[in-house]
Parts: structure tokens; sequence; C-alpha cells
């Protein structure tokens, strides 16, 4: 943390970690500053024991180590205490086997029908196909549910802009996949290949 406005840092510290073959990783934030007299930060992480996002099974039944899951920590001391929990179950659907959140940054929706709105990219693994997804929170990160879903996508970086349109790109090749949605992530306007932005199929921000 630093309290200088980044000119210095406190010593890394670990909020997060496993136990034996359980892992953390591919760590994404997002700021809510309405919360509380500090804001609040939200981190995702997937989870995994003995399966991978391409080996994990259906369902999201916590107790199967064949499974990868979402884990949401909360900080609303300026990340001093955290609460953690899985959050699986609201934002992976019965079809879907492996499921990760896009490393980087989510969103708030600043303006506009759906202010407030907490928005963030997902991954998701249906059998041999991949594709992005947008999930979405009214509730300050306390509970979540997937929205639109991004045909040919993977990781993917969104934008909430002044007017409230939610902007996205997703990894692809040989450009990345671009689009809006104007109702909080729940549907697309367009998703087309953005051919300003050449893409070796990377994660991007």
């Amino acid at each position: 943390t630093s309290i200088d406005n980044g000119d210095t840092w406190s010593p890394q510290k670990v909020f997060l970690k496993g136990e034996g073959i359980t892992g953390f990783g591919d760590a994404s934030i997002i700021s809510d500053p309405t919360v509380g007299e500090h804001g609040r930060i939200l981190v995702f992480c997937q989870t995994s024991e003995l399966a991978s996002f391409f080996e994990s099974s259906l369902g999201s039944d916590i107790n199967d180590p064949a499974i990868v899951h979402i884990s949401l920590s909360i900080s609303d001391d300026e990340g001093q205490t955290w609460q953690h929990r899985i959050i699986t179950d609201q934002v992976k659907d019965s079809v879907t086997h492996g499921i990760f959140a896009s490393s980087g940054m989510g969103g708030r929706i600043p303006s506009g029908p759906y202010e407030g709105r907490l928005i963030h990219s997902f991954v998701l693994r249906r059998g041999d196909n991949l594709l992005g997804a947008l999930a979405f929170s009214d509730d300050h990160g306390e509970t979540w549910r997937l929205g639109a879903e991004i045909p040919n996508g993977n990781e993917s970086a969104v934008a909430c802009l002044n007017d409230g349109t939610v902007l996205f790109h997703s990894r692809a090749t040989p450009n990345r996949l671009s689009g809006i949605s104007r109702d909080g992530g729940e549907t697309l306007e367009s998703v087309e290949p953005h051919h300003q932005l050449p893409d070796p199929s990377d994660n991007g921000s």
C-alpha cells in the first residue's frame, strides 16, 4: 500500500495463500469508492487444487478438487484486513467446465441507469470451446451474476465510460475483438475486430 500517491510503498503483504497443492492466481482488482469511509477493494482470483482451467469439471461443488473455483477477497479498510469467499456458483453455469476472472482490473459504472454497478470479465471453457463473458454486481460486490457472452473471446479488458456505456476488448488474433454494452453488461451491442489493435493473442489492458 501507498499513502503518498505512489511515491513510496509498504512491504508486500500476503493476504491469500493456499495450503498443500491448493493455490491462487490471475488476480484482478476492482475499486468501489462509495463503500464506507475508505472505499472497498475487491480482488478476484482463480483457485485450484487437482485441476487447472483446462482440466476442470462441470459443477461448482466447493469440496470437489477437480473443479476450478472463483475466489473473491474484499477489504473495506484499504487492504489491512480481508474477507474471503468462493463465488463459483454465482458466475459458473451448468454447461461451463472451466472459468477464471481475466487478470487486470474490472470497473464501476459511474453514471446512468446502472450507476454503481461493478463489472468484471471472465473466460469460460465449454468443452474445447473458449469464450469471454461479463459479470456484474449491483450490491457492491456482495453477489454476482453472469451477463453478456463474448463469442470467440478470451481474456478481456473493460472500461466504464462517463455516459454509463461499458467498453470492452478481448484477446483474439489477428486483431482484438471490441464492442460495447449499453445495458450494464447484460447484452452486447457489437463484437467486431478492432483494426487499430493488432494482437498476437495476449492478455491486454
